[in-house]
């Protein structure tokens, strides 16, 4: 039974990749199919190989120093911390929507199926998913093991066998946090915030982590021995594992295995010890007193807006994957307040040696007058960077599909396809555009001061990039609907028009940069082709505006209820 409940869980998780919902699915024609296969897969390749080129140099770093000292262990164990951080990061809370919280908890146990056998279906599910973010860190790790001659026989089987007790550990880690979690979160009012704030701390930790990779690799080099020492007492495992790899010690192998195996199976039995009780209980919470009030009578669009605005509000998972660009905004700028005088210090630095380069290049370089012009405008760079920041929240991408099942009660309201379409549009902005606004108005405050035209600009053209997001995400959803899905999270973070939307959003920021290096600065200056820019996004925003207007009106109307 847990084989099939395996399978059943991996062909479903595959085919929410693709799958679309009733009559609409079999008009689908093979082109469209193969062409949607074929983008994911790009986008697939991308990720990995852009984990896989950073984890590649920070290996590529650490690997001839830590040999070099004998401390070849090591090496492993900075491997084992990296995905063990990854795999508990990146599960702990799919673990608790998948495990706890799926919607067909209730279904599955009122079968004659065992309740440890759901549990363990579930958890392997989980830890396939960890195999593919092991691989995208071992992987690179190994390739630099083999490059650089310290490769032995044994010391392969033991990496063989590590990668695949490597996730059981990080697996139970992160089912007891699930559990945990969804014990003291089951009883608030407020528990969305509870999970959000939790969310942006865990990504906040792995983000800075990852961006000073390199940095803390060169500090794990200059006190390599104090923290080997300290590694050892404090995480045995971890250095029972780089041992037996760097070493070929079998009595540490078998004792990372039992470090290993022990905890993944004493997770197992707790949790289904108590799986009856944790995902059935209703725990209340304490009710609001009733006062009678006069209701208020809204318009119907207003009414759509809130409806839109609940379903948001009502899950914290979409709070962080529809608004994770907004937060980076926000605080990127209250970093940038605060180290307002050494961001100044070093654009100081930095162009003067670009201007020397520019005047130094035998007969001229136009990418390198274009990056000095484009960098000698600190309002285009902040322009840039919030943009950048607003095509990470591609909300509007996945409204059409959240609707979901519940589709038909939308088109049985009495309200209009356009009204619907504009409160998706609204809600996109309310939390995308409404971040980016505090974001500019804090990075105007640090940098800019009386300079009204790069002022405005850092105002105008982010948000106008925003709305040119919102209106083309929405439209790709129109085209791309995705309805068939088991829980909300999939809807926003699997399918084609987030994938489009994303990557088609930074390919035109890279676009529109590179156009100016390469050619435009020639012929203006960085902020004048920033208000050429705002000029450009906002008719194609008013283009689909129309599109959506019209066609996309008579298209949503035009799905199956």
């Amino acid at each position: 039974m847990i084989r099939r409940l395996l399978v059943i869980n991996l062909r479903a998780f595959w085919a929410h990749f693709y799958s679309r919902i009733g009559r609409s699915s079999k008009k689908r024609s093979v082109q469209r199919r193969v062409l949607g296969k074929f983008g994911a897969a790009i986008a697939v390749v991308y990720i990995a190989g852009a984990f896989g080129y950073l984890f590649y140099n920070v290996f590529s770093t650490l690997r001839d120093a830590f040999f070099a000292l004998g401390a070849g262990w090591m090496y492993f164990a900075v491997n084992a911390v990296f995905v063990f951080s990854t795999c508990v990061i990146t599960t702990v809370f799919t673990a608790q929507a998948q495990i706890f919280e799926a919607k067909d908890n209730e279904l599955l146990l009122s079968m004659p199926i065992r309740p440890s056998a759901i549990l363990t279906s579930r958890i392997l599910t989980l830890l396939v998913t960890e195999y593919v973010f092991e691989a995208l860190i071992s992987i690179p790790a190994l390739l630099v093991w083999i490059s650089g001659g310290y490769f032995t026989a044994v010391g392969a089987v033991f990496f063989a066998a590590g990668f695949v007790l490597l996730p059981l550990l990080a697996l139970s880690v992160s089912c007891l946090l699930a559990w945990l979690l969804t014990i003291i979160t089951s009883g608030m009012r407020r528990k969305n915030i509870a999970n959000l704030v939790v969310s942006v701390a865990f990504l906040g930790g792995y983000f800075l982590i990852t961006a000073n990779a390199q940095r803390y690799a060169a500090g794990l080099i200059e006190n390599g021995a104090a923290i080997a020492e300290s590694l050892k007492k404090a995480f045995p495992p971890i250095y029972f594992y780089g041992n037996a790899i760097a070493s070929g010690d079998a009595l540490h192998m078998l004792l990372f295995t039992l470090c290993a195996i022990v905890p993944f199976a004493l997770i197992i039995a707790l949790l289904s010890a108590n799986f009856i009780k944790t995902v059935t209980t209703k725990r209340g919470v304490r009710k609001r007193e009733y006062r009678e009030r006069t209701a208020k009578q809204r318009s119907t669009f207003a009414a759509l807006v809130r409806r839109e605005l609940a379903r948001y509000f009502g899950n914290s998972m979409l709070i962080l994957n529809m608004s994770l660009g907004g937060i980076f905004a926000v605080t990127g700028g209250i970093a940038l307040v605060i180290k307002r005088a050494a961001v100044t210090a070093l654009l100081d630095s930095i162009l003067p040696a670009l201007r020397l380069s520019v005047a130094m290049a035998s007969g001229g370089s136009p990418a390198l007058g274009g990056l000095y012009a484009l960098m000698s405008s600190p309002a285009t760079l902040a322009c840039l960077a919030l943009m950048f920041c607003s095509s990470m929240n591609c909300a509007s991408a996945s409204l059409i599909s959240l609707e979901g099942r519940t589709l038909w009660i939308m088109r049985s309201a009495p309200v209009r396809a356009r009204d619907a379409l504009f409160a998706k549009i609204l809600l996109h902005m309310l939390v995308s555009a409404l971040p980016i606004i505090i974001a500019s108005a804090l990075a105007v405050f640090a940098l800019f001061g009386g300079d009204l035209a790069a002022a405005a600009l850092v105002f105008i053209l982010p948000f106008v990039f925003t709305l040119l997001i919102a209106f083309g995400g929405l439209a790709i959803n129109l085209l791309l609907p995705k309805f068939e899905w088991l829980n909300e999270l999939q809807a926003v973070k699997q399918g084609m028009p987030i994938i489009l939307m994303m990557l088609g959003s930074i390919a035109l920021l890279t676009g529109v940069a590179l156009l100016y290096i390469l050619l435009l600065h020639r012929y203006m200056d960085a902020l004048q082709y920033g208000w050429a820019l705002s000029g450009f996004f906002a008719v194609l925003a008013a283009l689909l505006y129309r599109w959506t207007a019209t066609r996309g009106a008579r298209r949503f109307d035009a799905f199956p209820a």
